[in-house]
């Protein structure tokens, strides 16, 4: 008989495997980014999400739109599936021995109990736990040091979020201009005489609620601004107290410290959350606005069939007040896929957030109980400070040429 013990580091592994194959099949290396995702791509999402338990909430979710139809992007989706792939390769290589061992034993002592092996099953649990035993002896000095954990950590969640598309704020912005411009084109073009004032309406109603949301996501890069200079004071702060020449063993005052900044990560986290909601409203508003634009767009191209016949497309006699019109309703487009892709992008950040302020507060009990400051944890401190100075700095270029 042939034993076959599945833990949960395999079920893990199978799970990334599955990621990187669905990556694979939807050829992200040949889509646009900003394009929503075809119906063929959308069946192999589907199909591929069955029979899977999807372990990464955020994926989860924009997997649920692809089923629901909902419109996502390619660059929204990919952003997701690497996001979810990293997370899980993480949490799977900081697994301790110790853990599975136990999954082991709790597996193998299932196996055997099945086929009434209960002597071998004793046998079996003593000899394991003899190991495990001898394990945490043997390697209890070789754990990582929590500073080494806080080093990695805080490096790998600003690098996500600058991964992350997010659009300049003055951007979403200038879109208010836009629609406002857009509406009072529509209203006095002959054009759109039946739909004009209709589309007038919702336009400048979109217009103010993309304001709001542009102005939301102007404060959120200013309170992301504010997370990373706190970090650098806080950081600092720890290595001068710890780096005075004599041994630093006053723990406590490091994980303060670390409250300080995991209270600072809640603060942006909020941020977040609040413009993601300031989006979501207005994507309701987009909605009403797109209808209308629709049904404008019809009567307008019916306008400008009639009023071109037999003349070419460069004929100064062809309104140019309809081309105008035109024009402004194509930069009111643009206005309409960026609120679609920020909400996604919002969420995932906010997923980062939550999973990083879970590991800062599991890194303030570590750090309680860690002995002393060691010299290799004040150079881990200030490798920390170096690698998010040049975080800090890509964050700032997204808020001032990313469009």
């Amino acid at each position: 008989m042939r034993l076959h013990i599945q833990t949960t580091s395999r079920m893990v592994g199978d799970y990334v495997t599955n990621l990187r194959s669905l990556l694979k099949s939807l050829a992200f290396a040949n889509k646009n980014p900003n394009d929503n995702i075809n119906e063929e791509n959308q069946r192999i999402v589907i199909e591929w999400a069955q029979g899977i338990q999807i372990m990464n909430p955020i994926l989860s979710h924009i997997v649920a739109d692809v089923a629901g139809g909902h419109e996502v992007q390619y660059g929204v989706l990919h952003e997701a599936i690497r996001a979810a792939i990293e997370e899980t390769e993480q949490q799977q290589a900081n697994q301790s021995p110790r853990v599975m061992i136990i999954e082991s034993l709790k597996s193998l002592e299932g196996f055997l109990k099945q086929h009434q092996r209960y002597t071998l099953v004793g046998i079996s649990v003593l000899v394991l736990l003899i190991a495990l035993g001898s394990y945490n002896v043997i390697h209890k000095d070789r754990q990582s040091s929590p500073f080494e954990d806080f080093a990695s950590s805080s490096e790998a969640v600003f690098r996500k979020i600058n991964n992350v598309e997010l659009p300049a704020s003055n951007v979403i912005v200038r879109h208010k201009v836009e629609c406002l411009r857009a509406a009072n084109t529509v209203e006095s073009s002959p054009a759109f005489k039946e739909h004009g004032t209709r589309m007038a309406v919702h336009l400048r109603n979109f217009g103010n609620h993309v304001s709001d949301a542009g102005e939301s996501l102007q404060a959120m890069y200013r309170r992301g601004n504010s997370l990373f200079e706190t970090f650098d004071i806080e950081i600092r702060d720890m290595i001068r107290k710890a780096d005075d020449g004599a041994q630093f063993t006053d723990t406590e005052y490091i994980a303060k410290r670390m409250a300080v900044l995991r209270d600072e990560v809640k603060r942006y986290q909020h941020k977040v959350s609040e413009t993601k909601g300031i989006v979501l409203t207005a994507k309701e508003t987009r909605d009403l606005a797109e209808k209308a634009l629709i049904e404008g767009r019809r009567e307008g191209e019916d306008f400008l069939h009639n009023e071109t016949k037999g003349k070419q497309k460069d004929d100064d006699s062809i309104s140019p007040a309809v081309r105008n019109a035109f024009g402004e309703l194509n930069m009111v487009d643009a206005a309409l896929k960026h609120l679609d892709s920020m909400s996604h992008s919002l969420e995932i950040i906010n997923g980062f957030l939550a999973d990083y302020n879970n590991e800062l507060m599991e890194l303030e009990s570590r750090i309680v109980v860690h002995k002393s400051v060691t010299r290799r944890d004040i150079e881990l401190l200030w490798t920390t400070t170096q690698t998010i100075k040049k975080q800090h700095a890509l964050f700032l270029k997204k808020n001032i040429g990313h469009s």
